[in-house]
């Protein structure tokens, strides 16, 4: 079986936080991306978690590509 991948940017509130969680429940492990909260990012991270799927906090300020592509290598390494 081939694993499944999701990075979705504003995961860390509102619907991107709705979006993580679903794709997380149907066997994806998120990017949880976020750009000021961290704290917020990693309590999804956590929840993700605790319902048994897998995701990680990925900083990136989307408007810069730099940071796009640091988040890309981080989270596809």
């Amino acid at each position: 079986m081939k694993e499944k991948f999701a990075l979705v940017t504003g995961a860390n509130r509102g619907i991107g936080k709705s979006i993580a969680i679903k794709l997380a429940k149907n066997g994806y492990t998120v990017g949880v991306n976020y750009f000021k909260h961290k704290n917020k990012a990693e309590g999804v991270c956590n929840l993700i978690d605790k319902l048994g799927g897998a995701a990680i906090p990925l900083f990136a300020d989307v408007s810069k590509i730099v940071d796009i592509e640091n988040m890309f290598n981080q989270f596809f390494g």
